[in-house]
């Protein structure tokens, strides 16, 4: 949604087609910002995996670790640049899959998003 602000054009919401929520896909899934966050957690984890892992380290607990510690610190970042927020440690966990090379990853972030309301209350005294 554009608006105009003094004179220029400013992007009020960053929003996509979702309309319909879910307890799966809520109201943020509507907003391109989180979802764009969203998506870079999953691409870089595609990379990392893919240029330092893929073929090159073994999948024990050990190996699992190091690629644990590598996606915490790209998490650490995402935090440090206010991308997500209240993220711990704990809300990643690395496991073998099924098959003696496949590895599950299981990540709970919170994308934070822009102001876009402003409620106020004045009181007169």
């Amino acid at each position: 949604l554009f608006t105009e602000k003094r004179g220029t054009a400013v992007v009020e919401q960053d929003i996509n087609s979702l309309v319909y929520f879910t307890e799966e896909k809520n109201q943020a899934f509507s907003k391109n910002r989180v979802l764009r966050v969203i998506d870079d957690i999953a691409n870089a984890t595609k990379k990392l995996f893919e240029d330092h892992f893929l073929g090159k380290v073994t999948n024990d607990s050990n190996g699992r670790d190091v690629f644990k510690v590598s996606l915490l610190q790209y998490l650490g970042t995402l935090t440090a640049s206010q991308a997500i927020q209240n993220f711990v440690t704990e809300d990643l966990t690395i496991e073998q899959g099924n098959d003696v090379d496949s590895l599950i990853v299981q990540l709970a972030v919170q994308p934070t998003d822009s102001m876009e309301k402003l409620y106020m209350n004045v009181i007169v005294k």
